[in-house]
């Protein structure tokens, strides 16, 4: 997940894909650091069955990240 502030003490959690290199080097990075991605916002559909037994179809967004590194300051 990466996290993304807001404004008025707010934050988002994306799901992010990394694979091969990208996501061994990913695996080392620390629960904090900031970091710069590059890559693209993509959708996918998926079916949730609710308390009441009713099916909906809900749309997941997740980053699949071409490039990750850890910036520096």
């Amino acid at each position: 997940m990466v996290a993304v502030n807001r404004a008025y003490n707010k934050t988002h959690h994306i799901p992010r894909l990394v694979w091969g290199g990208k996501g061994r080097y990913a695996s080392g990075l620390e629960v904090g650091d900031k970091v710069v991605m590059n890559g693209r916002v993509q959708s996918r559909e998926y079916e949730k069955k609710l308390e009441t037994g009713e099916v909906v179809i809900r749309t997941a967004y997740e980053v699949s990240v071409a490039r990750i590194y850890k910036e520096t300051e």
